[in-house]
C-alpha cells in the first residue's frame, strides 16, 4: 500500500492530508450543547464559546487519509469494491449510480478532548462540555475538508460526489468500519479501532464517498431527507418517519439524544 503525502489523488493510493487550519461552525456548537436564545445563562455559554474557539482550534491536528476504489458492484444492501472488500449497509440508496467510492478516515487528535475530559473531572462542566462540542465541530471540518478534496478530483475527471455515508448511521453497522479500516493505514494519523469498533481518538470520522457522473449525483442533499431514524444526533432536516427507508437501527450504533442541561455547571 503506497502512501501519497502531496494531497495527489490517485485510483488505489491511500492519500496523507493535513489541514493547517479547520474552520468552525459556531452554531454547530450550539446545537451540540443544546444552547437557544433562552436558555438561561446563555451569555456565560456564549463567553466560553469565545473564549476557547482560538487555542482549542490551535490545538486541533487535522488529517484525514483517503483512498478512492473502483466498484465492481453496487446492490441495494452490499457494495463490492473491484479488489474484493465488501462494504454493507443502504448502499444502493445512499452510493446509487457510483463508479467509484472513496474511503477515508478524519481526525483532529487527542488533545482537544483530553482537555475536554479534564475539565469535567475538575467539576468546569460549562468549558468541559463547551470544549468537547467545539471538537466534535472540528472533526466535522477535517471530514469535511477530506470530501471537499476527493470532489476535486472528481470534478477534474468530469465526475461528481454523493453526500459521505459513515458507519454507525443510516442503517450501516458501526461494524463496517472494519473494512476502511483495512484498507487505509489509520495509524499513520494516530487512529485505532477498539473490539467494538469505536475509533480512539473519539474525535474522528470515518465513511465512504461516492463518485459518479456528475448528471446522476446531488453533493449538496443530505442523506437525512431519506432516514428514518427518530434519534440521530447528526440529523440537519427534519424528521419525517418513512418506515423501512432504512432498517436494521439496532445495528447501528446510534445513542439517543443528550440529555445534559445548560442551566449552569
Amino acid at each position: 500500500m503506497r502512501l501519497n503525502t502531496e494531497w495527489a489523488l490517485e485510483v488505489g493510493d491511500s492519500v496523507l492530508c493535513r489541514f493547517d487550519a479547520l474552520p468552525l461552525d459556531r452554531d454547530g456548537v450550539r446545537r451540540a450543547i443544546g444552547l437557544r436564545p433562552s436558555t438561561n445563562n446563555g451569555a456565560r455559554w456564549e463567553k466560553a464559546i469565545d473564549e476557547l474557539e482560538k487555542p482549542l482550534r490551535g490545538l486541533a491536528r487535522g488529517r484525514a487519509l483517503i483512498r478512492i476504489e473502483p466498484v465492481a458492484s453496487l446492490q441495494s444492501r452490499r457494495l463490492t469494491l473491484a479488489h474484493g472488500p465488501v462494504i454493507e449497509g443502504a448502499v444502493g440508496q445512499f452510493l446509487a449510480h457510483s463508479q467509484l467510492v472513496a474511503l477515508f478516515i478524519a481526525t483532529i487528535g487527542s488533545g482537544v478532548e483530553r482537555l475536554s475530559r479534564r475539565w469535567l473531572r475538575n467539576g468546569n462542566v460549562v468549558r468541559g462540555l463547551v470544549a468537547d462540542a467545539i471538537a466534535s465541530e472540528l472533526a466535522e471540518s477535517a471530514a469535511f475538508l477530506a470530501q471537499q478534496a476527493v470532489r476535486a478530483w472528481a470534478l477534474s475527471h468530469q465526475m461528481d460526489i454523493t453526500p459521505r455515508y459513515s458507519p454507525g448511521y443510516c442503517g450501516m453497522s458501526v461494524r463496517q468500519q472494519t473494512v476502511l479500516f483495512s484498507e487505509l493505514p489509520a495509524r499513520q494519523i494516530g487512529v485505532q479501532l477498539s473490539a467494538s469498533c469505536l475509533m480512539t481518538p473519539v474525535k474522528s470520522v470515518s465513511g465512504i464517498i461516492g463518485i459518479a457522473p456528475a448528471s446522476q449525483v446531488t453533493p449538496e442533499d443530505y442523506p437525512c431527507g431519506r432516514c428514518d431514524h427518530p434519534n440521530c444526533m447528526q440529523r440537519r432536516v427534519p424528521f419525517e418517519s418513512r418506515r423501512g427507508s432504512c432498517v436494521d437501527w439496532s445495528d447501528c450504533g446510534v445513542p439517543p439524544p443528550p440529555t445534559h442541561e445548560t442551566e449552569g455547571d
